[in-house]
């Protein structure tokens, strides 16, 4: 009798148990915790705890959440993970977050093909829904991954903004009002399609002031048909086929230029000179390489009776 008492009390406290579980309300997860618990997203993970939007994932919401995978990150041609996570590159990344992420939560169901969706940074992306769900031309590999503040869909590459996306170094100068002149002569020598090209190179890009100040009738000169050849000896002179940053024009050095012949790289008090023309705008980064912009048109040795 005792025995069956005890057996009682002990189903009664256990059914008793299971009941009070269930009636408990379940942990919330947000979409930041939801990222972090996710082995192919690792490397998001870390970049939303580097960044400034942690607070808000973790509370706000609902979001939306393109979420790049680990490999996307790695194959990124524009950053390499550990620089998106340097302090310096706080304000990048947190534009790249930003454009991953919608506000409201929008399964894939509520996608459209076409649609145009505003991101929380600003610009919008693109949706196609044909085969594969794809976000600008990005395949969605797995969609609608439910948080309690919103819904995540993992993609296979890093999405850039579109005002973060680095022009060619043909775009750059045709971009910059300085260099309009180099413009003019790059179109005269057929020679933007290959500073549009993969490179990488550098230009040491002359100002509209450095090619007034060549002798009078020069620029004009160069500029026809026929001398075409010698107009193109004298661009791809300002070219070397490397990606050289300031830090890397060293006192003494001669870099070896496209079209052949050599320019010395002198660093005084005024600065650095790379064939005698000072850089006055160094680092301007490009998608194929880096600019230069320089005061003085540099002229080859072998040039130097011709451009008189």
């Amino acid at each position: 009798m005792m025995y069956n008492r005890i057996i009682k009390s002990i189903s009664v406290f256990f059914i008793f148990s299971l009941l009070l579980t269930a009636c408990q309300p379940k942990e919330s997860t947000s979409v930041a915790e939801l990222v972090s618990e996710r082995d192919e997203l690792s490397t998001l993970a870390q970049a939303i705890q580097t960044s400034d939007l942690l607070n808000t994932l973790d509370e706000e919401g609902p979001y939306t959440i393109f979420a790049p995978s680990d490999a996307a990150f790695a194959a990124f041609p524009d950053y390499t993970p550990d620089q998106l996570l340097l302090e310096g590159n706080r304000e990048t990344l947190n534009e790249i977050l930003k454009y991953h992420t919608l506000s409201g939560k929008i399964m894939a169901s509520d996608l459209t093909d076409g649609q145009a969706t505003a991101t929380v940074q600003g610009e919008k992306v693109i949706i196609n829904t044909g085969e594969a769900v794809k976000v600008n031309g990005t395949t969605v590999t797995a969609a609608n991954l439910e948080a309690d503040n919103g819904v995540i869909h993992i993609i296979d590459e890093v999405l850039l903004p579109l005002s973060m996306q680095k022009k060619t170094i043909a775009q750059v100068a045709i971009a910059d009002d300085r260099l309009s002149t180099l413009v003019t002569a790059l179109k005269s020598a057929d020679l933007v399609k290959t500073l549009q090209g993969k490179g990488p190179f550098t230009v040491f890009a002359p100002t509209n002031e450095a090619f007034a100040a060549l002798p009078e009738g020069t620029v004009e000169s160069l500029l026809k048909p026929e001398n075409k050849e010698l107009l193109a000896s004298l661009l791809t002179y300002h070219v070397v086929a490397n990606p050289l940053k300031g830090e890397d024009l060293v006192e003494g050095t001669d870099l070896i230029t496209i079209q052949g012949e050599p320019i010395k790289v002198e660093v005084n008090d005024r600065g650095k000179s790379v064939g005698g023309a000072l850089v006055i705008s160094p680092d301007i980064k490009a998608s194929n390489g880096m600019v230069h912009v320089v005061n003085t048109v540099m002229i080859p040795p072998s040039m130097a009776s011709e451009v008189q």
